[in-house]
């Protein structure tokens, strides 16, 4: 199972340790980006890299959760989607030929896009 997390969470002390063990790949999205501590350039190689890796381990066979709206709200509607989730697919799809294994679709792995849209009202939690 591979997963991506915002960096700003997944590097938090309280998080790290868990973060490391389920190898959780960071990801900085723009609002951490304005936030300063690194530059653009660090930032493209991050995503770059951990995309990647979403999109390898899709590839063999595991499972993969990405949430396409890029950000967590509590709104009952979505987000304008991003585009990771559908390219870590296609990455993985090619990747797959590459490899001569089956795509990702025909094997047994998953690639959940998990819409963050329902609120505690939703579930009539509050």
């Amino acid at each position: 199972f591979v997963v991506a997390g915002r960096h700003d969470l997944v590097t938090r002390r309280s998080l790290r340790f868990w973060a490391k063990r389920f190898s959780v790949q960071p990801v900085l999205r723009q609002a951490e980006l304005l936030r300063g501590g690194c530059t653009e350039d660090e930032a493209k190689t991050l995503n770059s890299r951990s995309l990647r890796r979403l999109s390898e381990g899709l590839s063999k066979g595991l499972s993969c959760a990405l949430f396409p709206e890029g950000t967590s709200h509590s709104s009952s509607h979505l987000l304008r989607l991003r585009t990771g989730p559908s390219r870590v697919a296609l990455v993985a799809k090619t990747l797959s030929e590459i490899d001569g294994t089956p795509p990702p679709e025909s094997s047994r792995s998953a690639c959940i896009i998990v819409f963050d849209t329902f609120t505690a009202q939703t579930f009539g939690l509050r």
